[in-house]
């Protein structure tokens, strides 16, 4: 705990060092260089204090994990299972549904059309008042509607969720109704810019350079 306490202390007095440090002059340039070497000694102090804990932490995280998954992820995977199967049965019941439905309405539709049908040829005889009759007749018929065989519960809803399966690429706008498509892969930019060492030309990008300082302990 001592340790642990030194190193804190003397971390938090490098940092507070390094925020206010200014290089004038060629005598703090090297200083600069001799005070990154003791951060970087720091670092490793740090590092051998604080890994062992987190390794006794992330070792009793882990087995507390593993237990809750034994449990967790079966039950998770059976929840699905219960999902996917209740989706597939309101969905072939809904097709049935609307299949009986169709053939009803194709019936209401033929037996609509025939009345209007002789309504037309009443009226082509002369007989207006038949004809009447007829249209009034065919404009009765009611317009069938099947209701669910299946019973739905109350703890269960459907929510019709639409994906877009990509086919082309090259055929994808950059935007669409203000929501971008395309974003750009800045790994794969940056990637482009080093191999190039900075010479690749790429539309819309400017290829800027930074200076890495890296040190060394010994």
């Amino acid at each position: 705990m001592i340790q642990q306490k030194s190193v804190e202390q003397r971390s938090l007095d490098a940092v507070k060092r390094a925020d206010v440090f200014v290089i004038r002059n060629n005598v703090d340039y090297l200083s600069a260089a001799h005070l990154l070497t003791g951060i970087q000694l720091l670092k490793k102090e740090v590092c051998d204090t604080f890994d062992s804990i987190i390794d006794k932490a992330h070792k009793t995280h882990k087995e507390a994990c593993a237990k809750k998954a034994k449990f967790f992820v079966p039950l998770r995977n059976a929840e699905i299972e219960y999902k996917n199967k209740i989706a597939t049965f309101d969905t072939e019941q809904e097709n049935l549904r609307r299949r009986e439905e169709d053939k009803l309405r194709e019936a209401a539709d033929k037996k609509e059309q025939k009345l209007r049908e002789r309504a037309e040829e009443a009226l082509k005889n002369g007989d207006e008042e038949k004809a009447e009759k007829l249209i009034d007749k065919a404009a009765e018929i009611p317009v069938p509607v099947v209701a669910p065989k299946h019973e739905k519960p109350s703890t269960i809803s459907f929510t019709i969720r639409y994906k877009g399966i990509i086919v082309d690429r090259t055929l994808i706008p950059r935007t669409l109704s203000g929501i971008e498509l395309l974003i750009p892969d800045e790994k794969a930019i940056n990637r482009l810019a080093n191999d190039s060492t900075g010479r690749v030309i790429i539309p819309g990008v400017r290829i800027i350079s930074e200076k890495i300082v890296s040190g060394r302990t010994a």
